[in-house]
């Protein structure tokens, strides 16, 4: 899954913070839904979430089966955050992490120091300390491999995110 902010209508005052809060926000909703419902002892789904901010480029793609997609480094990193992240963990870049600051100073950042990331080298990159969402465990990326955790990859129209939220706040009542 992958959303975007900032797309179409210029928000320089809180895109990052939208998508901090709407990650946040789906992990909670994620951990509060079970597998299966039918059987409970088969856990909640847990999320692995990563963004980056930074320029794309946007266009339907495609006559018999259009499409809307994402183009540049940007999507390709937001991807590489959510790869290298960690269980019900929001991880972010370092050009993210300052502007998350900037927005929201009050949301607590843990660094990870420099990571490897596959066609970048070594970045420095964040975790959000996000109160309510349970870390998972600290595993490496490798031990992931084949993993089906579902994951997600934040870039987020602030239309498309308050859309998002309504739908998770929608599933959560009707699971009450």
């Amino acid at each position: 899954f992958m959303c975007v902010s900032n797309l179409h209508e210029p928000q320089p005052d809180d895109h990052v913070k939208r998508i901090a809060l709407f990650s946040r926000d789906a992990i909670q909703a994620a951990n509060a839904t079970f597998v299966d419902e039918d059987d409970e002892s088969l856990g909640h789904i847990d999320l692995r979430v990563g963004f980056h901010s930074g320029p794309c480029v946007a266009n339907v793609v495609g006559s018999k089966n259009p499409r809307y997609c994402l183009f540049g480094d940007t999507v390709n990193m937001a991807s590489r955050m959510e790869s290298n992240s960690e269980k019900n963990r929001i991880h972010m870049s370092e050009p993210s992490a300052q502007l998350l600051q900037k927005q929201a100073p009050e949301l607590p950042l843990i660094s990870r120091g420099k990571i490897k990331i596959k066609g970048k080298g070594k970045l420095e990159t964040y975790f959000l300390d996000a109160p309510g969402v349970t870390p998972g465990s600290t595993q490496a990326q490798a031990d992931r491999e084949g993993s089906t955790q579902p994951s997600v990859r934040f870039a987020l129209s602030p239309a498309a995110a308050e859309k998002a939220i309504d739908s998770l706040n929608k599933q959560a009542e009707l699971a009450e």
